[in-house]
């Protein structure tokens, strides 16, 4: 049984283990964030990574969790690079597109356009113009939080500001916005 170390997709590093008892790809995350993926020894690497690759949404969420649960480890895992955000910005804006269609129902705001950027310091933001930005990596953050910024964003259509009306928007589909935004300031932006 061998360990080899692999990117997948310059994202996400795992070790993949060999085993002649093992009959089927299994992938383990451990309490320290570490991701094993287990494979049948006859089957090729090339589909351990296109599986592995499969899984990374699922792979992200637990990995968030462990990083929720342990605040003080550091779990790197969202893409970062110029590649990276080339390489996911369709997927991301597919999934934060259809989110926010879907969150504006409680509000029926009209906005211009929605735009992913790869963002060094924010989540996301709104224009005058009605025009959304994100942040790419906000696609793979836990869903409330996630949800809570696209609200957030869709909530500065109607007030421009951080009044009490605007909490009072938010607070429409966030009562626990408090909780979020600061869950929220626990996750940095890489």
């Amino acid at each position: 049984m061998g360990v080899f170390w692999y990117i997948v997709l310059g994202m996400i590093p795992y070790t993949l283990r060999r085993s002649n008892r093992t009959f089927t790809v299994r992938i383990i995350i451990r309490r320290t964030g570490e991701v094993v993926v287990s494979a049948p020894v006859g089957v090729p690497a090339f589909f351990v990574k296109a599986y592995v690759g499969r899984m990374q949404a699922w792979i992200k969420s637990k990995l968030l969790l462990i990083q929720e649960r342990s605040p003080h480890m550091h779990v790197s895992y969202l893409p970062s690079g110029r590649s990276d955000f080339l390489l996911h910005k369709n997927e991301a804006l597919r999934i934060l597109s259809e989110r926010t269609q879907y969150l504006n129902q409680v509000y029926n705001f009209s906005y211009t356009k929605i735009v992913v950027r790869n963002q060094k310091t924010r989540w996301g933001s709104c224009s005058r113009h009605g025009v959304i930005n994100f942040n790419y990596r906000l696609a793979y953050m836990p869903d409330d939080v996630r949800d809570y910024v696209i609200v957030h964003e869709l909530c500065h259509l109607k007030q421009f500001n951080h009044s009490v009306a605007f909490w009072d928007l938010v607070r429409q589909t966030f009562p626990n916005y408090k909780n979020l935004k600061k869950k929220l300031k626990g996750l940095t932006i890489r």
